[in-house]
């Protein structure tokens, strides 16, 4: 029976403009969050080009000095003197300005090494941006059936409900898995070539965690995704399903603040844990309890708290679409059509 539903309803599902939309522009925003890290590689190059300039120009430019403490440049038509560099207070600033441009550089150069660039796009679509992406996949693949008036046929002709919930989910988990492989490509893709183009000189970068972060990528993608398609259709609606799960989100930040436990449980806090998102640039996510407040007489101090493992981690995001799927199946099936 669920089977039926799955080869009936996919080619529908397929055709629906909307859902190509959606995967277009995901398309274009992760191919610009790919070539961001070449381009602020490249501005930063150029930083540390205009640092150097800077220094030779620092070194050779006469000064005029009143005082052996106050010095300032020549000016045009004045006459001035060449100090030594170690007595130069410019070239010592220029010199800071240089070391500053070096890190500036070896840390963008880090970001766009391949292995640098591959575990960034992994944190872009398992975290902030990518899971917006999928939970918009997941609700309005779902949203959508009872606009188009695809449940009511399928109610009417299917006499478990449960069943059409768990085709239609089915039908949608591979509809994200497919989008998640086409994000992964075209992230891949554009990096390429943004390397070939740029040619930046790059470390090789630190290659453990790249396999555990892609896996950890499309469990929160296809996880959340699986969950905004329940909240959809416990809501019969693609904007109720948003609600959802934008109040879910809300209240598991408040009760993950509350009490510390709730990290092996909360889909949110596994996010965190799987991805572990940086402080800057894209891939944010919500905050992650990795400390507690302990309080012994008047002195208050936090301190750290084990992290649950990965594959708790990972659990958590099944279990919780797997029960969001259950609530989904048991909502259908006690409401009329």
């Amino acid at each position: 029976m669920i089977s039926a539903i799955v080869h009936a309803t996919a080619p529908e599902t397929a055709r629906r403009r909307l859902l190509w939309l959606l995967i277009a522009v995901a398309g274009l925003a992760a191919g610009q969050a790919a070539w961001q890290p070449f381009a602020s590689y490249r501005d930063a190059d150029r930083l540390l080009a205009n640092a150097h300039i800077f220094l030779e120009r620092a070194i050779s430019s006469p000064l005029v000095c009143a005082s052996v403490d106050t010095c300032r440049p020549a000016q045009p038509g004045e006459e001035g003197v060449v100090v030594e560099p170690e007595s130069n207070p410019f070239v010592a600033d220029a010199q800071l300005l240089v070391e500053r441009a070096e890190e500036r550089l070896k840390h963008r150069a880090a970001a766009v090494a391949p292995s640098g660039r591959t575990q960034a796009h992994a944190r872009y679509l398992g975290t902030a941006w990518g899971i917006a992406i999928a939970v918009l996949l997941g609700t309005l693949t779902i949203g959508q059936d009872f606009n188009w008036g695809v449940w009511t046929t399928l109610a009417i002709s299917q006499r478990r409900r449960a069943a059409i919930v768990l085709g239609r989910i089915l039908v949608t988990s591979a509809a994200l898995i497919v989008v998640w492989l086409f994000l992964v490509g075209v992230t891949s893709v554009v990096g390429a070539l943004s390397a070939r183009a740029f040619q930046p000189i790059t470390p090789l970068g630190e290659t453990s965690g790249t396999a555990g972060l892609m896996a950890g990528s499309a469990v929160c993608f296809v996880g959340y995704g699986v969950l905004g398609a329940a909240a959809a259709a416990i809501a019969r609606s693609t904007m109720g399903g948003l609600f959802i799960v934008g109040t879910s989100l809300g209240l598991e930040h408040v009760l993950a603040r509350w009490q510390d436990w709730t990290r092996y449980l909360l889909p949110s806090q596994a996010v965190g844990y799987l991805m572990d998102p940086p402080p800057e640039g894209p891939g944010g996510w919500l905050p992650v309890v990795r400390d507690r407040l302990v309080c012994s007489g008047s002195e208050c101090v936090f301190v750290q708290i084990g992290e649950p493992p990965v594959w708790v981690a990972a659990a958590a995001i099944a279990v919780a679409a797997s029960l969001a799927v259950v609530a989904a199946s048991g909502a259908n099936s006690l409401r009329d059509l």
